[in-house]
């Protein structure tokens, strides 16, 4: 120990276990007492390092939760307009089959157009919703270790 804690320690020994006679019940008192003192500043300082920690894992939690949101956002909005292309090209459809309003359209390309578009949402939609199932598992598992 510093020099200063093991003068301190002495004078206390020597202060309150002196009138009990023996130099062994002064030394024992001084090794009691450094003892004590050491398990207080260890116990002090360990919940201090398990506070940080704790700390550390909540801003990572939080940072990840934001890159969470982050990518969801992202997802929707590629999905929204997807899906509101799909809708313009169906309401072409429609205004084409009903009102025959455009009579230079080429339908098998319009078709194929809708086709495609629907096929990549289908495959976007069912891209998010594995991706959510793989990590609701991966958060079952992380918990069961």
């Amino acid at each position: 120990m510093s020099v200063k804690l093991d003068r301190l320690i002495d004078d206390f020994a020597r202060a309150h276990f002196a009138d009990k006679g023996l130099k062994e019940n002064v030394y024992a008192a001084q090794k009691k007492l450094e003892e004590d003192i050491i398990e207080e500043i260890s116990e002090e300082k360990s919940q201090e390092i398990a506070a940080r920690a704790n700390q550390i894992k909540q801003q990572e939690q939080v940072k990840a939760q934001f890159r969470e949101l982050k990518a969801v956002y992202i997802q929707c909005i590629f999905l929204a307009l997807l899906i509101g292309l799909l809708g313009s090209h169906l309401y072409d459809l429609m205004k084409y089959w009903l009102y025959d309003t455009t009579p230079d359209v080429d339908i098998t390309r319009f078709g194929f157009g809708l086709v495609i578009t629907l096929i990549i949402c289908i495959i976007v939609c069912v891209w998010m919703f594995v991706s959510q199932i793989i990590k609701v598992y991966e958060i079952f598992i992380s918990k069961k270790d």
